[in-house]
């Protein structure tokens, strides 16, 4: 069998380019995100969650589903790879599967839905936040 040889640096940048950052800094109320389905939980990528406190140096993470429940759960490092030619794994890191979410993009807030509008984005948004209300009850608008 031929040994898998890459371009200098190829095997760092796809490292680097994964999901799942190398260095995870958290403390208690960052909001974070998801970034695996854990369907046990109902949690899915993109599930944005607050961290509460850690347990055994893991974040317990407080999520509210798309149905309104609250799910409380300390998230565990999993292993995230990248696969180079034919499948075979090329690089490794193990990660707690969570990214702070302290700004969304479009791609990942299409998949959310929400409680109610916040008026102070909506005005900019509102093709994108009001498809993804469950119900439009009149909501307070500030003034």
């Amino acid at each position: 069998m031929m040994e898998q040889r890459f371009p200098a640096g190829l095997r760092e940048h796809l490292l680097n380019n994964l999901m799942a950052p190398p260095v995870l800094e958290l403390k208690p109320g960052a909001q974070v995100m998801l970034i695996v389905n854990q369907p046990a939980f109902s949690l899915y990528n993109g599930s944005v969650g607050i961290v509460r406190e850690f347990i055994d140096g893991f974040p317990r993470v407080v999520f509210t589903t798309m149905t309104g429940a609250v799910v409380d759960v300390v998230v565990r490092p999993q292993k995230f790879s990248v696969e180079g030619a034919g499948g075979k794994v090329v690089g490794q890191r193990m990660q707690v599967p969570l990214i702070l979410a302290w700004a969304l993009s479009i791609h990942k807030s299409q998949g959310q839905s929400a409680s109610s509008p916040n008026w102070a984005t909506a005005s900019c948004r509102a093709l994108i936040v009001l498809p993804r209300l469950p119900t439009f009850a009149r909501s307070p608008r500030p003034r």
